[in-house]
């Protein structure tokens, strides 16, 4: 989201900056004779809120690229000598308060600067906005592991310094395990209890045998959530009462009263694992033979080809990061009066005009009255727009059947999108390993459905993903049509009210229109990438996500192309 164009300047590059007036001194017992002075310090900053307003979801309240702006509100401060830090983690006390809500200025107080400090990094957050209507905080803002307080061991340790995605879901028992939710246990016991209807498994009559075996056994994993295992048992109860057109007898009768009883006992009220914010397609359960019952399944195992549930993280929230060097001045600079009276000429900057008054060196000194970071603070984070479309207003099933999207059949429920790890102290990735890698789920996405207009699907926040390595990103879409079922990969079906997933691939520029940093990766923090996907089929379509670090993933999006732009110039195609 970096400014690329004079004449945005004044729009974005302004979005957050600080001012930092020294008015005091004290000792600091850990710097040396020559570095042990430091200066109590009142923070000042300024907004800019002239910026475009996008009127959607997350872009017009979460993100940020709107009016009012969601400036930070909390800040942490680690100064610098060089390259190294002063082993200290400024927290800067008092209340932030508004000196004047059109230039969005505020400031808060005391802090201690050493002397000799000619750098700063700053790290801030806006606070949540809180929803009335049910959505959980961390869905609806999303979410990011702090590393604060830090407690470094030695000057220069930045290492310690870690933003991780949150899991939705990581409830560990004493032996280390994930904890089974109530409600994936309730479900697995309603579809065994079904199985094991008296009678059915001896029956001697093969349709009916083979009607088991193929209830019980759909390939390893079966979609675990209940919407899923509603359905089944609807369709259970419906292949049951079609078998007594050949068999009248009262097995039949038994197994679609079983099925039926248990379908109407998921209510409203169970809706695992949406209950707990995860996709319906985290949700697994697998037959285990040696148990004669269905059993929820956690874990990506050698038979189990899903997601461990733990991998499934919130949108990364809104975060502000600047690494600066600083401007000093010998006297107490009246920044509000020097701000209120600054151009907004975008070829000079109000900011640029505060720093004028900034002239006694880079270098916090002991006679040092005030202090400017020169660089703006920026977003830490990137953002995700994704524009939708489907090549036809008819497509192809696995059984090479027509399905129409009508007018919204299938509308879009939430996006994932893969390859995102914890991020050092910049804000990036410093490495490309499956171990910590998580996959962020948004299920707050905009009112979109599949069909043959380009229609603006999501906007999410994302981390900084890593230099040349490819992103995978997944649709999640819901059948909303009751009597429609339609067949995807490996035979799967989709049932009506069911939700289903298209996996695709961002794939990272690795040679060719390579013009800058950004250019490496996918995703860069303080860009927009914009991604247009195309639908063209449904034959590569899941009911159960399958496990994103495989790489035998069956694509069924065409990822037409992408790129990153500057946050007020939205590309939409």
């Amino acid at each position: 989201m970096r400014k690329g164009q004079k004449t945005y300047q004044a729009v974005w590059l302004l979005s957050a900056f600080m001012l930092m007036m020294l008015t005091g001194c004290s000792n600091h017992d850990e710097l040396t004779s020559s570095q042990a002075e430091s200066v109590t310090v009142e923070m000042a900053y300024a907004l800019n809120p002239t910026v475009q307003t996008v009127t959607t979801r997350q872009a017009g309240t979460v993100i940020g690229n709107n009016t009012p702006y969601r400036g930070p509100e909390n800040f942490r401060l680690i100064p610098m000598i060089g390259d190294v830090t002063t082993l200290a983690e400024v927290t800067w006390q008092g209340p932030v308060d508004k000196t004047s809500p059109q230039s969005k200025f505020y400031y808060s107080s005391y802090c201690n600067l050493p002397i000799g400090v000619n750098r700063c990094l700053v790290y801030g957050k806006p606070a949540d906005i809180t929803q009335t209507g049910g959505v959980d905080t961390q869905v609806y803002n999303g979410a990011i592991n702090e590393p604060f307080p830090i407690f470094m061991a030695n000057a220069g340790d930045l290492e310690d310094i870690e933003f991780s995605p949150v899991p939705i879901y990581n409830n560990i028992n004493n032996d280390n395990k994930l904890v089974i939710p109530t409600d994936a246990s309730t479900l697995a016991g309603y579809l065994t209890e079904v199985a094991n209807t008296e009678g059915w498994s001896n029956s001697g009559i093969t349709a009916i045998l083979e009607l088991r075996q193929k209830f019980i056994n759909r390939g390893n994993d079966l979609p675990g959530s209940a919407a899923s295992v509603k359905a089944l048992l609807k369709a259970l109860a419906t292949e049951a009462d079609y078998l007594k057109s050949f068999y009248s007898i009262s097995l039949l009768d038994s197994i679609n009263n079983a099925a039926t009883t248990k379908a109407d006992a998921i209510t409203s009220t169970v809706t695992y694992p949406r209950s707990i914010n995860l996709p319906d397609g985290a949700a697994a359960l697998r037959w285990v033979e040696s148990e004669n019952a269905f059993k929820p399944q956690m874990y990506t195992t050698t038979l189990d080809d899903i997601n461990t549930v733990s991998r499934f993280a919130y949108p990364a929230s809104l975060y502000y990061f600047v690494n600066s060097g600083i401007n000093t001045s010998t006297e107490v600079v009246d920044y509000e009066a020097i701000y209120a009276n600054a151009t907004t000429d975008p070829d000079k900057t109000a900011w640029s005009y505060v720093l004028d008054n900034f002239t006694a060196g880079p270098t916090v000194e002991g006679t040092t009255r005030s202090v400017a970071l020169t660089n703006p603070v920026q977003y830490a984070v990137g953002q995700l727009q994704v524009n939708v479309v489907a090549s036809s207003a008819t497509l192809k099933d696995n059984d090479d059947h027509d399905v129409d999207l009508g007018t919204d059949n299938f509308p879009l429920k939430g996006i994932i999108v893969g390859g995102q790890r914890p991020v050092d102290y910049e804000f990036k990735q410093t490495e490309n390993t499956d171990t910590k890698v998580k996959f962020l789920y948004d299920s707050q996405v905009e009112t979109c459905t599949l069909s043959t207009s380009s229609q603006l699907g999501c906007q999410t926040l994302v981390l900084q993903s890593y230099d040349g390595e490819d992103v995978d990103i997944v649709l999640e879409f819901e059948n909303n049509n009751d009597n429609l079922t339609f067949t995807g990969v490996n035979g799967c079906r989709v049932y009506p009210h069911t939700r289903f997933y298209l996996v695709g691939k961002i794939l990272a520029k690795l040679e060719g229109n390579i013009v800058d940093d950004k250019d490496k990766r996918v995703f860069t923090k303080d860009y927009i990438t914009t991604v247009n996907l195309t639908v063209a089929s449904l034959k590569k379509a899941y009911n159960l996500l399958p496990s994103l670090l495989t790489g035998h993933l069956e694509l069924g999006i065409e990822v037409s192309d992408w790129m990153a732009a500057t946050p007020d110039v939205v590309i939409l195609k």
